[in-house]
C-alpha cells in the first residue's frame, strides 16, 4: 500500500553507502537504516531519484533506475558482469566491482565531480527534496550542487557524534573528516534527523561552536525484529550449555575488552557459561583480537552470520551483553529486548531513552557488577527455562511506520 504524502515534486536518496557494503557481509546498523529509507521512499506517492558515488565520478538515476538498483540490493535480481571501467577499478572487489557497472548502466546521467553541479540540475527536477542517510557525499561539492537545484531541500540524518566525542576509539583522520562533515551539513543542510534525543543535544552543541544550528528534528529509528533461523546457525555450535551473546563490530568502543577480562574470571569458576561475540572485525583493536585469535575458554567468535541466525542466537541466550562506552542508539539492545531477552548494558542516557528501564544497567568501571549480574542472568536462565529458553515478553519499540510518519512530512 503507497504511503500518502503532500510534499515535494521528487525525493532523491543518497544511495551510495549502500552500493559501497555490496559484498563486504552483513549489514550493519547505518546500512539497515539506509535500506529502510529505500524501501520507505519507493513506498511513498513521490518519484524517488538516487545519487550514487563511483569510481571516477557520479551517477544520477532516475526513478527507473532506482527501482532495478533496489531489485539487486535486496537480492531480488543479481548482479551483471563487469564492464571496461571496473576492470581497472583493481581495488574493488569482484561484487563491488560488478555492483558498480550496473549502476552505471542503470544510470539516467553519468558524471564527473567537476561537472556534477551542472549534471544533477538537468536531472533532479525543481523543487526536489534529497535525503543523505548514510553520511556518502557529504562534501561541499555535492551538498552545492544539491543547491544548485531550484528550490531543492536538504535533509541529513545523523546517527551520532562520537567520532567527536571520542576520538580515541577512531581511526586516523576520522575525527576530522568527522568534524568537515558537520561543517558541510551545518552550512547547506535545511534540516538534520536525529535518532534520539542525545543526539540532538550533542550535535547541537557541536553546532553552536561551529556558529550556525540548522533547525534539528528527533526521530527514532524503527526497530525491525527478524524472525528466529536456527537452520541457519553454523553448525556445531553448543546451544545446551547456558551462553551470553554479544553484537557489533569489534572494535573499542564496544569494548570487548571487560568482556574478555570477564569471562577469563568465570572460566575459573564451576559450569562456566559460553560467550559468542557476533559481529566483523573492525578497527584500532588488536589487542582484543590478538585475544581472540588465541581462543579464549567459553569464547566463541562469530562473524558473517545471517540476520536468522543473529536472531536465534539472541533468542536462546541468557542474556545480551552490551558495554559500549557510547552509542547514538545501540540497535542490537533494541532488538535483543524486542524480542524478550535480557540486556545488561552500560549506564548511558541514550539506553534509559529508548529502553527505559527494560535492561539491567551495570558500571563497565565495574567488573564485580558485571560479574554479579551475569551469573544472576545464568543462573535465572536455569532455573526458570531449564535447557531451552522460553524468552519473556518484548518491549515495545517505536516502528519504522512511526518514523517515516513524520520524514515524509517534512522532507
Amino acid at each position: 500500500m503507497a504511503i500518502t504524502t503532500n510534499n515535494p515534486p521528487a525525493r532523491c536518496l543518497d544511495l551510495t553507502r549502500s552500493v559501497s557494503r555490496v559484498g563486504r557481509g552483513p549489514l550493519t546498523g547505518i546500512d539497515r537504516v539506509e535500506r529502510e529509507y529505500l524501501r520507505a521512499l519507493m513506498a511513498s506517492d513521490v518519484p524517488v531519484f538516487g545519487l550514487v558515488r563511483l569510481v571516477g565520478g557520479f551517477a544520477i538515476l532516475n526513478p527507473d533506475g532506482v527501482t532495478a538498483l533496489a531489485a539487486r540490493l535486496s537480492g531480488a535480481v543479481g548482479w551483471g558482469r563487469p564492464d571496461v571501467v571496473s576492470h581497472l577499478s583493481r581495488k574493488l572487489s569482484k561484487q563491488r566491482r560488478c555492483a558498480e557497472a550496473d549502476v552505471r548502466r542503470l544510470a539516467a546521467k553519468l558524471t564527473r565531480k567537476a561537472s556534477i553541479r551542472h549534471e544533477i540540475a538537468r536531472v533532479l527536477p525543481p523543487g526536489c527534496s534529497y535525503l543523505n542517510v548514510g553520511h556518502s557525499n557529504i562534501s561541499p561539492g555535492v551538498m552545492g550542487a544539491i543547491r544548485s537545484v531550484e528550490g531543492a531541500q536538504i535533509t541529513v540524518l545523523i546517527h551520532d557524534t562520537i567520532p567527536l566525542d571520542f576520538p580515541e576509539f577512531q581511526r586516523p583522520g576520522t575525527p576530522q573528516k568527522f568534524h568537515d562533515k558537520l561543517k558541510t551539513v551545518a552550512r547547506f543542510a535545511d534540516q538534520v534527523v536525529c535518532i534520539s534525543h542525545h543526539t540532538q543535544e550533542q550535535l547541537t552543541a557541536r553546532f553552536q561552536d561551529m556558529g550556525h544550528v540548522p533547525k534539528t528534528q528527533v526521530a527514532h529509528i524503527g526497530v525491525s525484529l527478524t524472525k528466529p533461523d536456527k537452520q541457519a546457525l553454523p553448525p556445531g555450535l553448543d546451544l545446551k550449555t547456558p551462553y551470553f551473546v554479544t553484537v557489533g563490530t569489534i572494535e573499542p568502543r564496544k569494548n570487548h575488552q571487560l568482556l574478555l577480562d570477564l569471562w577469563e574470571r568465570l572460566s575459573n569458576t564451576d559450569n562456566p557459561p559460553n560467550l559468542y561475540v557476533i559481529g566483523q572485525r573492525g578497527w584500532n583493536n588488536r589487542p582484543v583480537f590478538d585475544r581472540l585469535d588465541q581462543h579464549p575458554p567459553h569464547v566463541h567468535e562469530l562473524n558473517g552470520l545471517p540476520d536468522g541466525a543473529v536472531s536465534a542466537l539472541m533468542q536462546g541466550a541468557c542474556g545480551l551483553l552490551f558495554p559500549s562506552f557510547a552509542e547514538g542508539f545501540g540497535l542490537p539492545a533494541a532488538e535483543a529486548a524486542g524480542l524478550g531477552v535480557p540486556v545488561i548494558c552500560n549506564n548511558l542516557s541514550v539506553f534509559h531513552e529508548i529502553l527505559g528501564q527494560y535492561p539491567i544497567y551495570a558500571d563497565v568501571a565495574d567488573m564485580y557488577e558485571w560479574e554479579t549480574k551475569v551469573k544472576i542472568l545464568m543462573n535465572y536462565h536455569k532455573s526458570v527455562n531449564g535447557a531451552e529458553f522460553e524468552p519473556k515478553q518484548g518491549v515495545a519499540l517505536a516502528g519504522w511506520k512511526e518514523h517515516f510518519d513524520l520524514i515524509l512530512r517534512i522532507s
